[in-house]
């Protein structure tokens, strides 16, 4: 009888220690585990995941509790141990389970500066007038962040989904730009569409027909096989894709009374923190995420002194190149006139001298990025028919105001509004290194360093005609390269071939680490 009971129990420690070991080997693989993991596909691919509502991030609900709590699965070293007979409990107090199942099977690349040892150097077909096109996603597709988004991250496969799904079949931009990410970027360098890819003497190309069809379907402004304009596909590109990948449903959204704020202290933290809260209640999309910004404009009222904030969001900033040429040169003229007495001009002869230099500089149609961010903080005033109503003296008042940038994004594209005729030959001379500290307030200048990852140049008389290229450095090797069209050239020198010759449109600034 007692070898009986003896076989028994240890039949029942044999069957409860392989029930534990089950679970351990059966995570991810029996449906009920299966969808509980923190360790999804999606998740294990990476890409942008710095989203504090990523849907890759899974949850279930706990029964007890109805909670939602992170899903997790079991380490082996948690399962319970046969012990002289006894079971023993490893280690399993308040769910706290640490995973070391996903650990043992193969990393899975989640960046093209992993997967990649050599950037592919894929040249974009012209397929009508499309330099302008060309040359925009070039530099767009040089943007880490981006481009492992569109390649490794799920949502963009589930906004393409959503959108199929729709009645009317609407046009989704996302799905275009991830097709060509995955052109310009082929997994193992082999390219993913055969028939739209050719070959020159120079290198492998694509031909981005589908994308040129989709904004055209999309914008009426890029039918047709005319040139466009490279600063307004950047606008176009950007703000829709932000508006197809943003997470936030805006139809469940109460709007919110807009504060007006008059107060007698510069208490900007506290409003810029209302407007961030207010501004990501409808925005949260990997291009917020990347391009968002904010600018800081301060408001004074002449009669009581009281201060005005308002805070907008960019996404890029316009500087106009005659208009900053003509204000530089008011501004130097003042100066020079400041310092017309003898007195004067012997303690600032130095400056004086460096402010004849800039204004040769300036009528010879040549302005420096500096002058650009100069006038973009220039105060400014209300008067006459122009003045402001002010809350607290209940009346129009003469104001002054002046705006800053008061949070600077991850990827500051800088656009250059050239005009026409004479003034489209303007001039700008930048460099690899953009340093904003001086033109922003604390929430910017804690990173107002950035490094130049991409320039759109230009050669014509406007930019509805002439011809674009790209200049990119690469993330993958940190090296320079032309890009023109279906034909890729590496850069062999760029303070001649890219400082002191091109003709910059649009710049790409990545912020430093």
């Amino acid at each position: 009888m007692n070898a009986r009971k003896e076989i028994y129990k240890t039949i029942l420690i044999l069957f409860l220690y392989c029930c534990q070991y089950f679970t351990v080997l059966c995570c991810e693989c029996c449906s009920s585990c299966k969808g509980n993991s923190t360790t999804s596909s999606s998740s294990r691919q990476g890409g942008y995941s710095n989203v504090p509502d990523d849907p890759e991030v899974n949850t279930h609900c706990d029964e007890n509790n109805n909670k939602n709590i992170p899903s997790v699965t079991t380490n082996k070293k948690n399962v319970s141990k046969l012990k002289n007979n006894k079971i023993v409990n490893n280690n399993i107090k308040e769910n706290k389970i640490v995973n070391n199942i996903d650990s043992k099977k193969p990393k899975t690349i989640n960046s093209i500066t992993k997967e990649f040892a050599q950037p592919p150097l894929i040249g974009l077909k012209n397929v009508g007038a499309t330099c302008y096109m060309n040359a925009t996603l070039q530099c767009l597709s040089q943007i880490t962040k981006l481009t492992d988004y569109f390649k490794y991250h799920d949502y963009v496969n589930e906004v393409i989904s959503r959108y199929k799904s729709l009645p009317d079949q609407k046009h989704c931009l996302t799905e275009s730009y991830k097709n060509l990410i995955e052109n310009l970027w082929p997994s193992n360098h082999e390219l993913l569409d055969k028939k739209n890819t050719l070959k020159n003497n120079n290198n492998t190309y694509y031909a981005p027909n589908d994308f040129k069809y989709k904004i055209s379907e999309m914008n009426p402004l890029f039918k047709g096989a005319q040139e466009n304009d490279s600063k307004d596909l950047v606008n176009f590109i950007i703000m829709t894709l932000h508006e197809e990948l943003n997470k936030i449903d805006k139809k469940n959204i109460q709007p919110i009374a807009n504060n007006n704020f008059n107060v007698n202290q510069t208490n900007k933290q506290e409003i810029f923190r209302n407007f961030l809260e207010n501004y990501m209640r409808e925005n949260k999309s990997i291009i917020s995420d990347i391009f968002y910004g904010a600018t800081h404009t301060i408001t004074k009222c002449s009669g009581c002194h009281y201060f005005k904030h308002n805070f907008e969001s960019i996404f890029f900033l316009i500087f106009p190149l005659e208009e900053v040429r003509t204000f530089k040169l008011q501004q130097l003229m003042m100066q020079n006139m400041n310092m017309m007495n003898i007195g004067m001009m012997n303690m600032n002869m130095i400056n004086a001298n460096q402010n004849m230099m800039k204004m040769q500089l300036l009528k010879q149609n040549i302005v420096d990025m500096n002058d650009c961010f100069d006038y973009n903080r220039k105060a400014e005033n209300f008067s006459g028919q122009d003045a402001m109503y002010c809350n607290i003296c209940k009346r129009q008042m003469n104001a002054t105001y002046q705006t800053t940038i008061y949070y600077s994004p991850d990827i500051l594209i800088v656009v250059l509004n050239r005009g026409t005729g004479i003034q489209y030959k303007i001039k700008l001379r930048f460099d690899q290194v953009l340093d904003i500290r001086n033109y922003s307030e604390e929430y910017a200048s804690t990173g107002g360093e950035y490094d130049l990852i991409g320039v759109v140049t230009h050669m014509g008389e406007s930019g509805a005609s002439g011809h674009f290229i790209a200049a990119c450095k690469s993330p993958i090797n940190g090296l320079w390269y032309k890009y023109n069209d279906d034909m890729v050239f590496p850069v062999q020198n760029f303070q001649t071939e890219i400082l002191d010759y091109a003709m910059p449109y649009i710049l790409f600034y990545q912020k430093r680490a």
